[in-house]
């Protein structure tokens, strides 16, 4: 893939960038680590029933939308580096609880 402009970064890059603001933030206190309890109050709420793995979908899918629904006429016009490396922590973060969830059945 070409270079669309001097700031276009490659996936690698992408991914060091999620991974130093994943380590970089308090592991209890971000919003992505209480996702257990903002699925609580969500539900309680509600009445729903959301997962957490849920929750992360979401935020995941908000994240894609504001992708492919803001201004501009194309997906370069759209383009938001923040955006992408959100959706990489959201999905990384989904993956961590899937994990620890399966390592608890056993």
């Amino acid at each position: 893939m070409g270079a669309y402009n001097d700031m276009s970064i490659t996936a690698p890059h992408l991914l060091r960038e999620t991974d130093k603001i994943l380590t970089s933030r308090n592991r209890c206190n971000t919003p992505e680590r209480l996702m257990p309890l903002i699925t609580t109050a969500f539900n309680d709420l509600t009445g729903r029933n959301l997962t957490v793995g849920e929750g992360f979908l979401f935020m995941m899918v908000m994240k894609m939308a504001r992708m492919t629904g803001g201004k501009g006429a194309n997906v370069v016009d759209r383009y938001n580096r923040d955006d992408f490396i959100d959706l990489c922590g959201y999905a990384a973060l989904m993956a961590e609880h899937l994990e620890a969830e399966l390592e608890d059945e056993c």
